[in-house]
């Protein structure tokens, strides 16, 4: 019988969020229990939209590409119908601005994956490192306050039988209804806009194509019959209805808006048929088959703070805002990835528990930002699903129109998130003012400057590794090299000798209990690679990581860049000192001088 290892974190909630960081923390080798309330996983599409930064951060969690487009498909253009039919595309465009094409970007545009589909992917990794979601397992209180480990009191549903257990740290992920925000004690401020819902199903249907996203009423519907008979159409009685495909096959998202929408009374598979007909037209589409019918309500609210002590709130618990942006989830998944690595260093006591104060400071903005911009977004796209269209579309099919209410710019691809802000980012190329300038406008969400920083996103490039890594499967590239329990120190030589004391200094300042390293090469580097114990070397085959990663490639450039096991550019190191400046500040400098005692 396996030994029984007392958790390190309990988290609480098994939906993406949750589900993430159990993963994350595990392939850290952190025990966890991870719990969830109902007697059974939770169907339905809910959350579809996976945005590239997050699509990147599923390596890191050991799911594929393959994985991902075994059920997920590239988020699909919308089109919309005009009246009274239903048949006729009047437009078709990009929900979301795709990224450039480049070796620095594998995602370009958004995936759609039901979320079920999403988390059952999410346990099964959870449950090939041998832990598994309790379900039927509820949080009733936490008997203690202030910075003591929470002594947690569980109340096993079907067994009728309560448990106390006393863990280092708590997370609540249990969503905005969930009771850890409350046993948290903190405020969670915004509104609830009741008069703003949206009736949602999933349906399977083979009376139409799933290439696109289609839409009939008010965007087309009304506001066409309005810019051809604006006396005969009363804009405020208007509604619409789409279907969202949610894979390769026959099933699609049911989404129903409109002021006059009777909620209550839609509460049948025959209900949601019958108003698709009256609002589409289409009769030749008919559902076989609909399950999980729900209301979604205007729900935007921020927690106060994030942290209470060892207690932490990610995903729905600390925040929740309109899916207008199609951000939810993906900002959900970030706030889990951004704590595990923290959490997994404190425990490994390999930093202060005063790096866990990082993850508020770090998300907290970016949450803040994202919250302001999709709300903005949902008052947009209410304001003409309530029948006040600011210009009706055009009798033509166009290309993407940046000023429609559905079209999302490219920064919500979430890759511009940054936390320039973070007091444990270090960049030894510039002085502590132009630090907290920083380059080029923009916020924690997005920014314009084309040079990186620390605290941006790190950029992938194309390598050849030497020697090979036979353990890497796919394409070589430096995500392929980036691992969730590691630090990867990108040390970038230029062109100068891989014997210069300066290039081997470098490996004196790696604590390499949490570090991997990586020799980036010029791509046109003929010199003989030498046999450095824990490192590997790669040649930039196309030039994008000298160039995306702002470095020289002179004689006289010596550049190392500490990458965290987020992703992100922690540091960027000049010499020896500036590597040890940017340990010291993550660890503390007693923690980075055992580390470098080991």
């Amino acid at each position: 019988m396996a030994e029984q290892v007392e958790p390190a974190v309990l988290i609480v909630g098994a939906g993406p969020s949750g589900l993430v960081l159990a993963l994350h923390l595990r392939l850290n080798n952190v025990p966890v229990r991870i719990i969830d309330k109902q007697p059974e996983f939770s169907i339905g599409s809910r959350a579809t939209l996976i945005q590239p930064r997050t699509l990147e951060q599923f390596s890191l969690l050991g799911i594929t590409r393959e994985e991902i487009f075994e059920s997920g498909v590239v988020a699909h253009q919308m089109r919309i119908y005009a009246p009274p039919a239903g048949t006729t595309a009047v437009k078709t465009f990009n929900f979301q601005e795709p990224l450039e094409s480049r070796p620095s970007v594998p995602f370009t545009q958004p995936v759609t994956m039901s979320q079920d589909i999403f988390e059952s992917i999410l346990r099964s990794k959870l449950e090939a490192l041998g832990t598994k979601v309790e379900l039927g397992v509820e949080l009733k209180s936490i008997l203690n306050i202030g910075d003591e480990p929470p002594v947690a009191e569980l109340h096993h549903i079907k067994e009728n039988r309560t448990e106390m257990l006393k863990v280092p740290y708590l997370v609540g992920a249990d969503g905005a209804k969930g009771v850890c925000r409350q046993l948290f004690s903190i405020p969670f401020l915004g509104e609830t806009r009741e008069a703003d819902k949206m009736k949602i199903a999933d349906v399977e249907t083979d009376g139409i194509t799933n290439e696109f996203w289609h839409m009939w009423g008010s965007f087309a519907t009304a506001a066409l019959d309005f810019f051809i008979f604006p006396s005969s159409i009363d804009l405020k009685h208007v509604s619409s209805v789409g279907l969202k495909p949610l894979g390769h096959g026959n099933k699609f998202q049911y989404q129903l808006v409109g002021p006059k929408v009777n909620h209550e009374a839609l509460q049948t598979a025959e209900d949601l048929q019958n108003e698709f007909w009256e609002i589409s037209g289409r009769k030749d589409i008919t559902f076989k088959n609909v399950t999980w019918i729900t209301t979604w309500r205007g729900n935007m609210r921020l927690a106060q703070s994030l942290q209470s002590g060892r207690r932490f709130l990610i995903g729905d618990a600390g925040h929740c805002h309109s899916p207008a942006g199609g951000q939810g989830m993906n900002t959900s998944i970030l706030d889990a990835i951004n704590l595990s690595w923290k959490l997994a260093l404190v425990h490994n006591h390999h930093a202060s528990p005063s790096l866990l104060d990082s993850y508020e400071s770090e998300r907290l903005p970016v949450i803040a930002e994202m919250l302001d911009l999709t709300t903005a977004l949902h008052e947009k796209v209410w304001e003409n699903k309530n029948g006040i269209d600011s210009k009706p579309p055009p009798l033509e099919a166009t290309k993407e129109d940046s000023t429609d209410p559905m079209y999302r710019p490219k920064h919500f691809s979430q890759i511009g998130v940054n936390y320039r802000g973070s007091p444990i980012v270090f960049d030894e190329r510039v002085s502590s003012s132009q630090e907290s300038e920083g380059e080029g406008s923009g916020t924690s969400f997005y920014h314009s400057s084309t040079t990186l920083q620390a605290g941006d996103r790190a950029p992938d490039a194309e390598l050849t590794f030497t020697p090979e890594i036979p353990s890497l499967k796919g394409p070589q590239t430096l995500f392929s090299f980036f691992t969730p329990h590691s630090h990867t120190i990108l040390i970038f030589p230029g062109t100068s000798s891989l014997k210069s004391e300066k290039f081997v200094d470098f490996f004196s300042a790696i604590p390499w209990a949490i570090a991997q390293a990586l020799v980036v090469l010029p791509k046109e580097s003929e010199e003989e690679i030498p046999i450095i114990s824990g490192c590997q070397f790669g040649k930039d085959v196309a030039g994008s990581a000298y160039a995306d990663y702002g470095v020289g490639s002179g004689a006289w450039e010596h550049t190392a860049v500490v990458v965290r096991p987020d992703g992100i550019p922690g540091g960027f190191a000049k010499s020896v000192g500036g590597l040890k400046t940017y340990f010291e500040k993550l660890l503390g400098v007693d923690g980075y001088r055992m580390l470098m005692s080991l």
